[in-house]
Parts: C-alpha cells; sequence; structure tokens
C-alpha cells in the first residue's frame, strides 16, 4: 500500500487533484453523508432522490451512472 501512495504522491498532477485522490482513498470527501456528522441532512443535489453519501454520488446516483456510461463509450473507441 505504501508504494501505491508514493506512486500518487509523485505523479505529475496539480496537487489539489492528488488530494482528492487522498480524500477519496480514505472516504473523507464532503458529502451529505460527511455533514450528518454536524447535524445537517443532505439529499444527492442531481437526483434528490438519495441521502448523499460518496458511495451513491460516485456509483448509484443515476446522473453518476449516465456519467460513467459516457467515459465507457469515450475508452471504447
Amino acid at each position: 500500500m505504501r508504494h501505491f501512495w508514493k506512486q500518487l504522491w509523485a505523479r505529475k498532477q496539480a496537487a489539489k487533484v492528488a488530494f482528492f485522490h487522498w480524500l477519496l482513498a480514505h472516504w473523507e470527501l464532503p458529502v451529505g453523508a460527511w455533514m450528518r456528522r454536524i447535524g445537517k441532512q443532505v439529499l444527492c443535489p442531481p437526483c434528490v432522490h438519495s441521502d448523499e453519501s460518496l458511495a451513491h454520488c460516485l456509483w448509484t446516483c443515476q446522473v453518476a451512472i449516465q456519467v460513467w456510461c459516457r467515459i465507457l463509450k469515450i475508452f471504447e473507441k
């Protein structure tokens, strides 16, 4: 795992991109589930159907699914 982190931080990328990857890997992105810790209830802004969690934002939200499908189509070419 240390090798993974060394590679991540050694990559030529903007610091904010590396920091985003770090937050993502540690499930610390400030989504609704994180906001609940401080007493705020947040629905997913794009779909307004579910509590906003990291898993929902990346995988189960219908908008996220559409984005992933578009990305896959780009790589299929």
